[in-house]
């Protein structure tokens, strides 16, 4: 096994690359049909696949759950076969669902769902080839070249990282594109010019023939004057030089046999992956025992075996037969064993103090939600990687909460964490202040607290703001207002947008 520059793998590494290749496999869920995020064990919730947020790269689930090209025989296994894969690359090009979420202006050139300004929707199109339908990859090939490319100066739809966008302009007007890098395999479908000469570095040339204009479907491809109806070519053929002839045949698409049979494909068949099972339960803090339950993805006999003490996870675990109670803070790891075994799914449950009630006035972003208002009592700390969804995060608005302390006892400093990440518009709040109340409605000042970093600071960081009371007091309600930053300065990227607060764990201190 060899890669690109000429470096060879070793053996041994063979099993580890082929799981590795096969991770996506623990992210489909079957009944939604999308590669859905996971957090802490479990599926992240509330899920939509319109949405774009920090568990994707500049895209949401509909442009990254059909980015497998390593293993697209496998993708289509997992939608349960060529008619339902078909049917969701059809409504990936036909749904009327805006996309949501986080703003980002790499999403551009939308048919659909499909968004071919960002390059992970880039292989889409020709997908139909591996489903026996090229005829379909020819149709949306044409809409995209028609539509998404001008003879302007702003004529590309997207950002041309690495001149992605004209390659993609280039190969699929000749016809031919490479899906999955590394497999020497290119789908062939109709063309958009009459004839075109390829001059390759060895010295030969390759010639291709078709007609543009045509309305009706490729019928059959003649290579170096031996047709056929196989609807790809090998790169080691392609680059022989020679002659390729698109032929047409006026029919429909159902008595078109090219491509049907004699297919492309990208596969994985050896090591194949046992999925890690899901842990399913309501709310990763509780104050009152809690039922979880685990599940197989696209299980295929598989036994799961469990331990809730973070205990190393065996055949000789706990093998799980029905949902189960957690009435502590718990541990609770998963493996699953068949053909092979799972990774490990963990989940980190944690009891809370049910004397706390945290209600918040200020508005929370979807995205940085965490377990909800508790999330600020339940004594789990957030930390830098503020993308795993422990945070509570505000923009544009102070945050404001008050604490009710149903059983009051003596308190002599209150503290609360917060994060900067200045490049990510997560920016320290000016200011903290705490005010008392015994009736939660007549509040009083008790001490305020400033932040000693500044946004010019771009190191990712947490910070403890803490304000001691005077005297220790005996409180039932306390508020705390953290005041924004407000919009980002001038020398800023993101220039003149509202900063966020991102705030964690309050602490009353006895």
């Amino acid at each position: 096994m060899h890669c690109a520059n000429g470096n060879s793998f070793k053996d041994k590494d063979v099993p580890q690359l082929l799981k590795t290749a096969q991770a996506y496999k623990n992210l489909f869920d079957a009944s939604t049909g999308f590669m859905r995020p996971r957090i802490n064990g479990n599926w992240y919730s509330p899920f939509s696949p319109t949405e774009i947020n920090n568990h994707y790269t500049e895209g949401n689930s509909w442009h990254y759950s059909f980015y497998v090209p390593q293993d697209i025989d496998g993708l289509i296994k997992l939608h349960g076969g060529d008619a339902k894969f078909e049917a969701k690359l059809d409504e990936l090009f036909s749904t009327s669902a805006k996309t949501s979420g986080r703003e980002q202006a790499d999403v551009t050139g939308l048919i659909g769902q499909y968004a071919h300004g960002n390059e992970p929707s880039h292989h889409s199109a020709f997908l139909y080839h591996y489903i026996g339908k090229p005829q379909k990859t020819s149709q949306q090939v044409t809409n995209i070249l028609t539509k998404f490319y001008k003879n302007t100066p702003d004529g590309l739809i997207g950002n041309d990282d690495c001149g992605q966008m004209s390659a993609w302009y280039v190969l699929s007007s000749l016809g031919m594109y490479q899906v999955c890098p590394g497999n020497t395999q290119l789908v062939l479908f109709k063309p958009s010019f009459k004839e075109a000469t390829i001059n390759f570095e060895n010295g030969k040339n390759l010639r291709i023939e078709s007609e543009p204009g045509s309305i009706t479907n490729v019928s059959g491809i003649n290579i170096n004057g031996t047709p056929g109806q196989s609807a790809f070519i090998n790169y080691s053929n392609l680059i022989e030089g020679g002659n390729i002839i698109f032929e047409y045949k006026q029919m429909i698409a159902a008595n078109n046999t090219f491509g049907a049979v004699s297919r492309p494909s990208s596969v994985i068949k050896d090591h194949l992956l046992v999925p890690t099972p899901i842990i399913n339960y309501k709310s990763k803090t509780f104050n009152a025992p809690q039922l979880v339950s685990l599940k197989t993805i696209n299980g295929k006999g598989e036994k799961i075996y469990y331990s809730t003490n973070g205990s190393t996870v065996t055949k000789r675990s706990t093998n799980y037969t029905k949902p189960f109670m957690v009435s502590y803070t718990s541990q609770v790891k998963v493996k699953a064993y068949g053909a092979a075994d799972s990774s490990y799914a963990v989940a980190y449950l944690f009891k809370t103090n049910a004397k706390q009630i945290v209600k918040i006035k200020s508005k929370v972003n979807p995205q940085y939600s965490a377990e909800g208002p508790q999330s600020l009592v339940d004594g789990v700390c957030g930390d830098t990687d503020w993308r795993k969804g422990d945070w509570l995060g505000y923009q544009g608005q102070d945050v404001e909460c008050v604490i009710e302390n149903k059983d009051p006892k003596l308190i002599s400093k209150v503290s609360a964490s917060f994060l900067q990440d200045t490049r990510s518009w997560i920016v320290f709040p000016k200011v903290i202040t705490i005010y008392t109340s015994v009736d939660g409605i007549n509040y009083k000042e008790v001490g305020a607290s400033k932040t000693a970093v500044g946004i010019k600071d771009l190191t990712v960081q947490t910070q403890e703001i803490s304000i001691d009371l005077k005297t220790p007091q005996r409180l039932k309600f306390i508020k705390l207002v953290a005041k924004y930053y407000g919009q980002l300065p001038e020398w800023h990227e993101g220039k003149g947008g509202e900063a966020f607060i991102f705030i964690d764990e309050i602490e009353l201190h006895e």
